[in-house]
């Protein structure tokens, strides 16, 4: 049996501070994070360990992507980093503002403080209009990638997955997305390097 090396990420959702579920967002899952782990929050709120094939990733609490001082308490003692970007119109371009906007205040911070794996899904795919839009997937995947890039990310070190809380990439490859023929979430996690 292959010993398997730990690593710790951090979790940037937007689902899980409670804001997306006030505004109606409670699916299937009610976050990304709870749907790939399928329920796996233990009895004192932490994550259980997922075991891919060669990684055991254990996840810091998820936190508020605006909230810096989390951000970088987090990012000091982890390898990675999962956020989690809404895809449905004015609620990404509310999370990619320059004006605070979470997720581009979570990527900045995230760099600064030295993580340099990061995995983007692409959430709420289902609401993009029409539903699963590649064209929307690929304006949002081209304003990721020039921030990335501006940030001082390389192309390896990032993944931008279209994903949905109905399990749209996640673990398996969705029909609804033909047109997408990168990594799940599954595949882009066990990719990670402790």
């Amino acid at each position: 049996m292959t010993t398997k090396v730990p690593i710790k990420l951090a979790v940037i959702d937007p689902s899980d501070t409670g804001e997306r579920r006030r505004l109606g967002y409670d699916e299937a899952a009610s976050s990304v994070t709870e749907y790939l782990v399928r329920g796996a929050w233990d009895d004192s709120g932490v994550l259980r360990p997922i075991h891919t094939q060669s990684l055991m990733i254990t996840f810091e609490r998820p936190v508020a992507g605006d909230d810096t001082d989390a951000l970088k308490k987090v990012a000091a003692e982890t390898g990675g980093a999962l956020v989690v970007v809404p895809s449905d119109l004015g609620s990404h371009e509310a999370a990619m503002s320059k004006n605070g906007g979470y997720a581009r205040t979570a990527l900045e911070t995230l760099f600064a403080t030295g993580i340099r794996q990061v995995i983007v899904a692409c959430s709420e795919m289902h609401r993009t209009g029409p539903p699963y839009s590649e064209a929307r997937f690929e304006e949002i995947k081209k304003e990721l990638d020039r921030l990335l890039a501006k940030i001082g990310y390389g192309d390896a070190e990032t993944q931008v997955i279209p994903v949905d809380l109905r399990g749209d990439n996640i673990h398996d490859r969705s029909s609804n997305t033909p047109w997408y023929r990168d990594a799940t979430l599954d595949e882009a996690l066990s990719n990670l390097k402790p």
